[in-house]
């Protein structure tokens, strides 16, 4: 699995996948195999540090898929019927409000700020 370093919402639609403890890729993509159809899927990596958060790419365009409920409704359950699947959802593009909203956020903490409480 690789970590995207950025999303292309023109090309492809990504899926946050929360997974069982002890779930492979390998295991993921087996079961998913076949029941795309058309679609090719890519399990980009884990979603930060959390380890039973995936990200999934989809090769159609994210708003060709929110645009046609009835194959966004039959992907959803698909991935719900993939053992080890707990949870899906699509990560939508983020919109220019978003966007601005993002920029105006002040600057993340420094990890070695000393007025943190120690993560050991």
């Amino acid at each position: 699995m690789t970590t995207p370093t950025e999303f292309d919402y023109d090309r492809y639609t990504y899926f946050t996948l929360t997974v069982e403890e002890g779930t492979t890729g390998a295991e993921i993509m087996a079961d998913l195999s076949g029941k795309l159809g058309r679609l090719e899927a890519v399990l980009l990596g884990q979603l930060g540090e959390i380890t039973d958060e995936w990200i999934l790419r989809l090769s159609i365009p994210t708003n060709v898929l929110l645009g046609d409920p009835e194959q966004l409704d039959h992907l959803l359950k698909t991935f719900a019927d993939v053992p080890g699947i707990r949870h899906s959802s699509v990560i939508q593009s983020p919109t220019r409000r978003s966007k601005r909203a993002l920029l105006d956020l002040p600057a993340p903490l420094d990890h070695h700020d000393q007025s943190l409480p120690s993560q050991t």
